[in-house]
């Protein structure tokens, strides 16, 4: 080996208990609500700090010939499992007393991606549309030790294969090898957070450059001391300690991320560490960051980390607004009693051996603990039946969701439009085509319906969907759930459907006040609505009547989670304004009624099916009916929401289904 070590000497850092403090403290304090709306960075904190200790461990032993992978994973497994599995095994028991049947589905599912190192894969897959809010999902957090649970499989593999190689055991080599992945996981994730923003958001290969800044700042050459070198390296840790706080303060939930903005709380992570490593007597900075108060809460961070966000999640999902800020402080103290308890009972025992003592027995427990959480969330996934305690009502609620999230028609790829392969529905060949149903995940959930009266009529109906992506010409839309930059292709491929296939009825929906919402400029907003009148006369120059869906109202907050509420708690629970009103809905529907001139002159027909949500004795658009909702999120109609409105569809069949084009 070197002469000249790269990890000289590794001691404990009380000063980084306290970053972790100051990392667990923002986290917490951003989901309860209490002032930090960029408390989200002290997840990125944690990622330098591991990256920086991992580092550290593992060159220290390679360099003196001594590391084993085994031994390695082996103290990841004593210092992550326990509490994990504890925190996991205690989410999935309260859930099952505290979700309705379709959610403690999700959670299991989520529970099980955990115990397999793969959660951030799975909320990447399953954080969309169809998801429920993310407040309201008890596991959520764990992406992030997902992140960490796979650098650690890799990382080691990657330093045992660079010391295999004599050149590259120096300090320059490794700082090379280190900063070119830091600067390409960093490119792909600032172009990334601007165009896969959820993908950049859970995965490693897009978070990997912030652990690699912690392993930059481990093999970085200590500095000589020099004069007012203290006070110098206390000014670097101070301004560290600044970026990471000022990062929590000025940033918030409209804050591109992790993208640039990731570097300021990271490098001032990285800056602290570095500049309080250098010093051989504690100063101001250190002495503050090592007091007992704040280690103490560094020690059980991770606990604190882990037990946290339950208790805030099952609070959310049983609250139609923010609780109140007694409940949100009762529950952060909560967290602390809980994150004690397990440091103290379930973390401690098993680093300092006195639960596990040897690896066997390490690996037996870490096996039961697994395996007792496949058990549950196998359990919650085929709805074993925990819930006996729940009433009919709120199982009939959750059934309502449930029917309405199962897919009548697949949404249709580039290739399928472009191939004309449009999915059909009812009656096979050769009853004839009566309509074309395209448009944004709001046309999918109208099928029901319309295909009762297709059928009824003896045609079939043609479906074209896709999520975040309305029925436009030359339009690209922002959402990364969208077609995006393959959505005009995929417009004209449909247009040339309805030619090719002489389609006699084009019904178009969207959201449509959404696409106006997110442009930017009123010359966009001008430019959205002239695409959409082309579209119109592009459909009418194929021989196809055309009719445009007004959007449905949509409600302040979910009326499925106002009704359940309601429902089980009492109606003095849920606020009396969440529910759209006829001025709200006017406001929505702008785009469509104030153009309606043009419109009607470019050869469309509006269709306002508003009328069979209204409530007239209330002055508010129904959110129920019969005691089930009407939708199953804040814009998405239920198959019973859908069917209320079915008859506004009845103009369609009544005249143009026999015409001849």
């Amino acid at each position: 080996m070197n002469a000249s070590p790269v990890i000289d000497g590794f001691k404990y850092r009380p000063e980084i208990d306290g970053l972790r403090a100051l990392a667990v403290l923002a986290v917490i304090l951003f989901h309860a609500g209490l002032g930090l709306g960029g408390g989200y960075v002290g997840v990125d904190v944690f990622f330098v700090i591991s990256g920086y200790l991992i580092t550290s461990l593992i060159l220290r032993e390679l360099q003196i010939g001594k590391f084993r992978l085994i031994v390695f994973l082996e103290r990841r497994l004593r210092r992550i499992m326990p509490a994990a599995v504890v925190a996991i095994f205690v989410t999935l028991v309260s859930g099952s007393f505290l979700l309705l049947p379709s959610d403690l589905e999700d959670l299991g599912y989520s529970a099980i991606s955990q115990i397999i190192f793969s959660a951030n894969i799975y909320f990447y897959k399953t954080t969309n549309y169809f998801a429920v809010a993310s407040e309201e999902i008890p596991l959520l957090h764990t992406w992030s030790l997902a992140v960490e649970e796979q650098f650690y499989l890799i990382f080691p593999l990657v330093l045992m294969t660079t010391f295999k190689v004599a050149a590259l055991r120096r300090r320059g080599p490794l700082l090379a090898i280190f900063c070119f992945g830091f600067l390409w996981s960093l490119a792909i994730c600032v172009w990334g957070t601007q165009h896969y923003s959820t993908f950049t958001f859970f995965m490693l290969l897009t978070r990997a450059w912030e652990l690699l800044l912690g392993a930059i700042v481990a093999v970085l050459p200590r500095l000589h001391a020099r004069a007012n070198f203290a006070l110098v390296m206390d000014s670097m840790a101070l301004v560290g300690l600044c970026a990471i706080v000022s990062a929590c303060i000025v940033f918030n939930s409209n804050t591109p991320f992790p993208g640039i903005a990731a570097l300021i709380p990271c490098v001032g992570a990285a800056v602290f560490i570095y500049a309080t490593g250098h010093q051989t007597a504690p100063t101001l900075v250190s002495r503050v960051m090592s007091m007992r108060p704040l280690v103490f809460i560094g020690l059980i961070s991770y606990s604190l980390y882990l037990l946290h966000w339950p208790l805030f999640a099952f609070t959310s999902y049983w609250t139609l607004n923010q609780a109140p800020l007694e409940i949100r402080l009762a529950l952060v103290l909560i967290a602390f009693a809980l994150a004690w308890l397990s440091y103290r009972y379930v973390e401690t025992p098993f680093r300092r051996k006195s639960i596990g003592a040897t690896r066997r027995e390490l690996f037996k427990y870490a096996i039961s603990g697994h395996l007792a959480c496949l058990a549950i969330g196998v359990a919650a996934i085929m709805n074993v039946n925990y819930q006996s305690w729940l009433s009919p009502e709120l199982l009939a609620i959750d059934s309502a969701r449930i029917e309405s999230r199962a897919v009548l028609a697949n949404r249709t790829t580039l290739s399928d439009a472009k191939a004309g392969q449009l999915q059909r529905l009812g009656p096979p060949e050769p009853a004839p085509v009566s309509l074309l149903v395209w448009g944004d995940s709001l046309a999918r959930v109208i099928l029901p319906p319309i295909l009762a009266r297709a059928a009824a009529n003896e045609t079939a109906i043609l479906s074209v969907w896709y999520s975040g992506s309305p029925p436009v010409r030359n339009y690209v839309p922002a959402s990364e759930f969208s077609l995006g930059r393959d959505a005009p292709e995929f417009s004209e491929a449909v247009i040339a459907s309805v030619k090719q296939k002489k389609i006699p009825n084009v019904l178009l929906a969207g959201w449509w006040s959404e696409y106006l919402r997110t442009a930017k400029t009123n010359g966009e907003k001008e430019a959205f609505l002239n695409s959409l009148l082309d579209t119109v006369k592009a459909l009418r120059t194929e021989g196809a009547k055309v009719w445009l869906l007004q959007e449905v109202p949509h409600h302040q907050e979910d009326p499925l989670k106002a009704l359940r509420i309601r429902k089980f708690l009492g109606p003095h629970y849920v606020a009396a304004d969440w529910q759209a009103t006829s001025q709200s809905h006017a406001k929505s529907c702008a785009l469509l009624r104030e153009n309606a001139a043009r419109f009607a002159q470019a050869g469309a027909t509006i269709i306002d099916a508003s009328n069979y949500l209204f409530n007239n004795d209330q002055g508010v658009f129904k959110a129920e009916h019969n005691g089930l909702p009407l939708y199953y999120d804040r814009i998405h109609l239920t198959n019973g929401g859908a069917e209320l409105i079915g008859d506004s569809f009845n103009v369609i069949f009544e005249k143009s289904i026999s015409s001849t084009r």
